[in-house]
């Protein structure tokens, strides 16, 4: 079966279908009778939203966490029909039935889940379950995962994934019914990683990418014929990864895309030769008078008069390490600068001169930058390797010049190892 109440074959399949077809029967009638079938006695609303079994209402609906299981930031406007997760962590425990579903949308058409930060459900039966026409967007991540049934299930409705980031694994990763399936799935400009051991997205009557594309496994693409996402005439039950192809960013020029993101090195116009001014001491060796030069914003050939082959070791720790992760400028008149120490300890040193670091980039100098995983950072053009090494380039004689976006006017950043006068 794909969920608790909604079984793949048979009588069972037939006799649940009823049962909603029953169920929406009723609340049709009730809702031209002019009674709200979401209105209980005590005059509380229940807007068809359920989380771990809990209904959604006028009572909870601002603060979700209330409900065990559930923490971080999730909450439901019914004006806009917005369900928010921030930052949130949805747990089913040891529930069944439809109390092990972490979020189950069953009366709510156009609902938008919104995830901002990192979002987590877990679950033994469906993480996500929709039977009415649902979004999810935002900045973030939801991260959806069943140990026995569907990341997200898709009851005969349509699913559209926007603008965020989504994982969903499970026996099945994104899947709709297998009987009269009639599921949408949409994906817009969106990172989708789909697994599922009988398969990753499957039971999928009509699959639409826009500004995306299935780019592992190599080769695989939406088999009508299977309803799912499919490689040599079978459904993939490996990881599917679904990237846009542009990200809205340009690097000296160039897009990003999902051919190059994880490589930026490939974009012509981040070249040029680094000439350190200071040693620099990496795992107890020192490294002098180090010259790198980089073509296509990779370090393609670095020489150090004492130390190369430690300043090599550097280089080869991973792919990010030859690669930029941070551009500091600090002024040549610094207070250390000027004390004309030399501590050989990059932490004492990079406040007297403007450095480079090889490896890793902050992610805190993006904005809610720490919540955000690996493969949003890397959209986002963060560098990422299992090292950040400052090394030092400033002197007397620097100059930097920038160029304006607006009109493509250069204009001097740093005159003679200083901060050039302000120019309008």
């Amino acid at each position: 079966m794909k969920k608790t109440l909604h079984f793949r074959h048979g009588l069972a399949a037939m006799t649940a279908t009823i049962v909603m077809l029953f169920a929406q029967l009723l609340a049709t009638n009730a809702h031209t009778s002019g009674i709200s079938p979401a209105t209980a006695g005590d005059g509380i609303s229940s807007y068809g939203i359920n989380i771990i079994g809990v209904p959604v209402t006028s009572e909870n609906c601002n603060d979700l966490s209330v409900i065990d299981g559930v923490s971080g930031t999730v909450k439901y406007d019914p004006t806009t029909k917005t369900l928010t997760l921030e930052n949130a962590t949805i747990d089913t425990g040891d529930n069944t039935g439809d109390n092990a579903q972490g979020i189950f949308n069953s009366e709510v058409p156009d609902l938008n889940i919104q995830v901002n930060g990192t979002n987590k459900i877990t679950s033994h039966s469906s993480a996500v379950t929709i039977s009415q026409t649902t979004t999810i967007s935002g900045t973030g991540t939801l991260n959806a995962t069943s140990t026995d049934n569907c990341g997200i299930y898709v009851f005969n409705s349509a699913l559209t994934i926007e603008d965020c980031t989504v994982s969903a694994i499970g026996k099945w990763g994104i899947a709709g019914p297998g009987y009269n399936n009639r599921a949408e799935f949409v994906i817009r400009n969106a990172i989708v990683t789909a697994k599922g051991s009988d398969g990753s997205i499957c039971d999928i009557s009509k699959f639409t990418l826009n500004n995306v594309a299935i780019t592992s496994p190599t080769g695989a693409a939406y088999d009508s014929s299977l309803q799912g996402v499919a490689l040599n005439g079978k459904v993939v039950t490996d990881i599917v990864a679904i990237l846009p192809l542009t990200y809205g960013i340009k690097i000296a020029g160039a897009q990003v895309t999902h051919e190059n993101y994880n490589n930026l090195s490939v974009i012509n116009g981040v070249s040029g030769t680094v000439i350190a001014t200071k040693p620099l001491v990496y795992q107890g060796g020192l490294i002098e008078d180090m010259r790198l030069r980089f073509a296509q914003g990779r370090v393609v050939e670095a020489h150090a008069k004492h130390g190369e082959e430690k300043l090599r070791q550097l280089l080869a720790t991973d792919e990010g390490a030859c690669h930029l992760g941070e551009v500091a400028l600090v002024p040549y008149d610094s207070p250390i600068s000027k004390s004309g120490l030399l501590f050989y300890n990059t932490l004492f040193d990079e406040n007297a001169a403007c450095h480079l670091a090889f490896g890793k980039a902050y992610p805190t100098c993006l904005k809610d930058g720490a919540s955000l995983e690996s493969v949003e950072l890397l959209r986002r053009g963060v560098n990422d390797s299992l090292l950040h090494e400052d090394f030092m380039v400033g002197s007397r004689d620097l100059s930097i010049v920038g160029r304006r976006r607006a009109d493509g006017r250069e204009v001097p950043v740093f005159i003679d190892g200083n901060f050039a006068p302000f120019l309008s």
